[in-house]
């Protein structure tokens, strides 16, 4: 089993954030998340909490295995197309 990594988990949610063009403070105000909190997750220094996990899935139309261990197979063809795209520049 895959070992979730702050880092890898944070780094996701920024790719996320940068390909739809959002601010964090932005992302904060529909999800309710904390601003400080979101920082904290882009940038691996706090685990990602079950319930933000879902509120932030749920924002990006992803699964929580994307979340969490960068599986696309459950996340929409064109979002996960998005993110290959993304990923590779």
């Amino acid at each position: 089993m895959n070992k979730l990594n702050p880092h890898e988990i944070g780094q996701r949610i920024k790719l996320l954030r940068k390909m739809n063009g959002e601010r964090q403070l932005t992302i904060c105000k529909i999800t309710g998340v904390q601003p400080s909190r979101l920082s904290k997750y882009e940038s691996g220094k706090e685990r990602l909490s079950l319930n933000n996990s879902i509120l932030l899935a749920r924002y990006f139309d992803v699964t929580l295995d994307y979340l969490f261990l960068g599986d696309l197979s459950g996340v929409p063809f064109a979002v996960s197309r998005r993110i290959l795209k993304e990923q590779k520049e």
